[in-house]
């Protein structure tokens, strides 16, 4: 399979899942097409980076071992398509706290020309990067509480709420299971 001229052609959904699918029965192509992500030639890295977040859908372990690459990338890129690619399958990952991510997603979230749906990615990767963090979640939650969520689309807006919505259902749950040890302590 020649993945790079494959990468070049004009792809729809269609031909990323098939290619995707020609992939996971060849599996010596991942780093080849991982490889293929940092491509000089804008279509050929935009499609990997597609296929990529495709094959993330079924699969994280391969991409597990790029996950610091994924992440230089997704801070550096100027192209909004590939950052939101980057960001999607980072979302699927299981993720040990990054400083510089974290504070990518705060600083990108909030910042007036950000794409809706890089802005709720970096919404949703904050919070995963947070929610094992009561000091950070809880700074998370006040940064979110007061977000002037003018300028945002609805969609953002949904992701913001949906955020903030989780939060308080896991402080009830500590609350409770709190109040149920203690329940326990005195008997």
């Amino acid at each position: 399979m020649n993945l790079e001229a494959n990468l070049a052609q004009r792809l729809g959904k269609l031909e990323v899942e098939q290619l995707a699918h020609q992939i996971t029965t060849h599996p010596e192509n991942y780093d080849s097409l991982f490889h293929l992500t940092q491509h000089p030639n804008a279509t050929i890295s935009w499609h990997a980076w597609w296929v990529c977040d495709t094959l993330s859908r079924q699969e994280t372990s391969w991409l597990a071992q790029h996950q610091q690459a994924i992440i230089d990338y997704a801070l550096t890129t100027t192209h909004s398509g590939k950052r939101r690619l980057a960001l999607s399958i980072l979302l699927r990952l299981p993720l040990a706290l990054s400083t510089d991510l974290l504070n990518f997603c705060l600083d990108t979230m909030s910042l007036a020309g950000t794409t809706p749906a890089v802005s709720a990615l970096c919404m949703k990767l904050a919070y995963k990067l947070c929610v094992d963090e009561p000091e950070l979640l809880n700074e998370l939650q006040e940064y979110l509480t007061y977000m002037d969520t003018a300028f945002y689309t609805s969609a953002v807006i949904a992701t913001r709420k949906n955020i903030l919505q989780a939060m308080r259902q896991k402080k009830l749950k500590s609350r409770a299971n709190v109040y149920k040890s203690q329940q326990i302590e005195d008997n």
